[in-house]
């Protein structure tokens, strides 16, 4: 079943145009795309737009084999997002109804250094989670944190309330966290805490 892949096999699946595997896609990033987009242009239909934009964008990359590091796809999404937000803003059509204090800024030089921080902080956090004892800890720390799954479809997914959900990503991030401190690694701590 397509809705139990990896990022990385449903990379691969979209690259050999499975069609089960884009809805996917859709369904795992659309409503945290429209948020951050809606964010920066306060305007639901706009936001609607420029996220249907960004799906399309990205898809088109998947489609084509452009995403070589599909553990970094959620970033990828969120960036590509970001770009289409600032394009839409520099179209002069758009700017007659804003003042220039609205436009978000994007530091561009930040780019690759945060690229390289994410890729960090991948590898750190999945080989943390890799040895994890608790099967339902990893997978709802993964959908959650990594891949940007929301609450009510990891709910729904493994038949929680929304306060039982709490609980139980609260002890899998203190669990988490404890592995961190019994390898004495600051670093994974410090990473945790943007969890």
């Amino acid at each position: 079943m397509v809705s139990d892949v990896t990022i990385e096999q449903l990379v691969d699946l979209i690259k050999h145009n499975d069609r089960e595997a884009e809805q996917l896609f859709c369904r795992r990033y659309f409503k945290s795309t429209h948020s951050t987009i809606k964010a920066l242009v306060r305007e639901h239909s706009i936001a609607e737009d420029l996220t249907q934009e960004t799906m399309l964008t990205v898809l088109l990359k998947l489609r084509n084999g452009k995403v070589n590091q599909p553990e970094l796809l959620g970033g990828y999404v969120n960036r590509t997002a970001q770009y289409i937000v600032i394009g839409w803003y520099r179209r002069k059509s758009n700017q007659s109804h804003i003042s220039i204090d609205e436009v978000p800024l994007y530091d561009f030089s930040r780019a690759a250094e945060d690229l390289i921080f994410d890729r960090e902080r991948q590898k750190i956090v999945a080989r943390m989670l890799a040895s994890m004892r608790v099967a339902r800890d990893r997978e709802i720390l993964i959908r959650h944190y990594i891949e940007g799954e929301d609450k009510s479809k990891l709910c729904k997914a493994n038949n929680l309330s929304s306060l039982h959900f709490d609980r139980v990503i609260h002890r899998a991030r203190s669990r988490c966290r404890s592995i961190a401190e019994k390898q004495s690694s600051h670093q994974m701590v410090a990473l945790l805490e943007g969890m």
